[in-house]
């Protein structure tokens, strides 16, 4: 005859633990400004459009002080046209929505910074002084 032993009991797992806290239950770590929903949704949409403009500006001016064969650090960015505004503004709206879109604004920016790349080294070829051997 088989020797039949009783199984072992099993350990509790997470999901068996405590039943989930309702949300009236639960204590906020930061304090809601408003009582409304939708008012806290609109106050933190404007914080965070506010804290990514001023930090995106910084990280544009801090590229342009890096490179010093910007004429006018300033000028490159005061003269970006509305076109070209919408044009950034669409391609990082493809580029975080999806990863085809990302792989695509990607891409289509490291070929234009192959092509940037290109033309300043020869330009720099086309500078430079001939030798005559």
């Amino acid at each position: 005859m088989t020797d039949k032993t009783a199984p072992e009991p099993v350990a509790a797992t997470a999901s068996d633990a405590a039943p989930p806290q309702t949300s009236a239950k639960r204590k906020r770590a930061f304090p809601a400004p408003s009582t409304n929903p939708v008012t806290n949704v609109l106050i933190a949409d404007v914080v965070l459009r506010s804290v990514d403009r001023i930090a995106r500006g910084a990280v544009e001016k801090t590229l342009l002080k890096q490179d010093s064969s910007t004429q006018a650090e300033g000028g490159v960015l005061e003269q970006r046209s509305i076109l070209s505004t919408a044009a950034l503004y669409g391609a990082a709206r493809i580029a975080s929505r999806s990863v085809p879109g990302a792989l695509l604004v990607g891409g289509g920016l490291l070929a234009k910074t192959l092509y940037d790349r290109g033309r300043a080294r020869n330009a720099a070829k086309a500078k430079a002084p001939k030798s005559e051997e």
